[in-house]
């Protein structure tokens, strides 16, 4: 009873899409304080605790329309099964829900930070800017709503201001987990990616010994996986991802990290299996378009269109889903030199909305697959303005100064690239070598 009671508790509260955090908040003095009856304790152990909890958050607001927590509550519950399933409509069952609490409580703060978070989540950063700094407005001390700032700044390409909303929110609320993964974010976005390793470890035991579970928990892990992979650390990668899905076994991150490790490691039957297993659980077009890159290295060749057409049907589900998955469409667009003219609209698209640096190395790439090489040196030299530590960014960018007889410093920036990582992409990562020898013999 109490185990399911804790569970319940810790699945309803908000935490960020980039980072998992959460925040505390008070219920309007005219709803009182709530407890949960006895029937409603008793089911949780009979589900998974998020999609229980929305079930019992759903039945009180059926009951109760006029109940702004549990709407509130319901929204955030509607978030956290979309951090964990990938099912973009999650989060438009979560905005309904917050703008219901909204309507029965105007000024009630949680639910408005809650929403600016969804908004950020589907990629309305400055939708969720704009709602975010509303909040810290009439409520400075909000946690949730600073680190939602900071995040859209970042999405915004506004580095300097993501980063003093970042500290606010570790004046406001301390070092907690969640602040220390951001900063952890920004060193490596920075080129200072030790640092990054320290506070993101950092993060990850301070989140279990504050008693973070599932997703959440499993979270920091994945973020450690992913950037020891970067720098090509993939024994220690891969046991982070294993950790990750100790935490939470439906982790599909984890799942396409261990993936990518063995791709890696030249041991693509397991790295198959390890990617079919994550896109059963979120068919993400680049999880999808991996899957069809081993196939296609191991003489697959049928799975391997099987799963790129996937890919491109995955972004036309959807007005949102295409939005979201933008930059993945894009990037899939241009690495397998397919469809150039529509991956580079979609990558101007992404520009529009999302002025960070991958978004100009998105822009970048396409142009560069378009034979548009001096714009594509503008976009990728703003893509590389922060000293961002990035094989593939770094790959791009040789490609291109090459593309631009610039042969001295694509050789260099190749050279780069494969110093990090020399198997960052089972595919990208041959072309590197190969044009880099073909440099060095020229």
């Amino acid at each position: 009873m109490k185990r399911g009671l804790i569970l319940l508790v810790m699945t309803a509260v908000a935490v960020a899409a980039i980072s998992g955090a959460g925040f505390l908040f008070r219920a309007p003095k005219d709803q009182g304080s709530r407890s949960l009856s006895s029937p409603e304790l008793s089911r949780l152990g009979e589900a998974p605790p998020t999609s229980q909890a929305i079930d019992v958050f759903a039945e009180r607001v059926r009951v109760d329309p006029s109940d702004a927590v549990s709407f509130m509550l319901l929204g955030q519950l509607h978030a956290q099964r979309a951090r964990e399933t990938g099912d973009i409509a999650s989060y438009e069952r979560a905005e309904l829900a917050l703008r219901r609490a909204l309507h029965l409580i105007p000024a009630y703060a949680p639910a408005a930070a809650a929403l600016a978070e969804v908004y950020y989540a589907e990629h309305r950063f400055t939708d969720a800017l704009e709602r975010a700094e509303r909040v810290i407005e009439a409520s400075p001390g909000s946690t949730q709503a600073l680190a939602t700032m900071g995040d859209a700044y970042l999405a915004l390409g506004r580095y300097r201001q993501a980063g003093r909303a970042y500290r606010a929110l570790e004046t406001s609320a301390g070092l907690t987990p969640p602040a220390l993964a951001r900063e952890a974010h920004l060193a490596w976005l920075h080129g200072r990616t030790e640092q990054a390793l320290r506070l993101m470890d950092r993060a990850a035991v301070d989140s279990l010994q504050a008693g973070a579970i599932g997703e959440r928990a499993a979270w920091y892990q994945v973020r450690l996986g992913d950037l020891n992979f970067g720098v090509g650390r993939l024994d220690t990668a891969y046991a982070h991802y294993e950790a990750a899905l100790g935490l939470f076994d439906a982790s599909y991150p984890a799942l396409a990290g261990q993936g990518r490790v063995r791709a890696a490691q030249g041991r693509f039957e397991e790295a198959i299996e390890l990617y079919e297993r994550a896109v059963a659980i979120v068919p993400q077009p680049d999880l999808v378009a991996a899957l069809g890159d081993l196939y296609a290295l191991t003489g697959h060749q049928e799975l391997a269109e099987q799963r790129y057409e996937t890919v491109e049907a995955i972004g036309e589900l959807a007005a949102l889903g295409r939005q979201v998955y933008n930059r993945q469409l894009a990037m899939f667009y241009a690495d397998h030199d397919r469809n150039l003219t529509e991956g580079l609209e979609l990558a101007m698209a992404e520009i529009e909305i999302r002025e960070d640096v991958f978004g100009y190395d998105a822009l970048a790439w396409t142009l560069y697959k378009n034979d548009r090489y001096r714009e594509a040196a503008r976009a990728i030299g703003t893509a590389l303005r922060l000293g961002t530590r990035d094989a593939a960014l770094l790959y791009h960018a040789g490609m291109i100064h090459e593309a631009l007889g610039k042969n001295d410093r694509a050789m260099k920036l190749l050279q780069e690239a494969l110093g990090l990582n020399p198997n960052f992409s089972p595919l990208q990562a041959g072309v590197a070598r190969s044009t880099l020898a073909r440099l060095a013999a020229a």
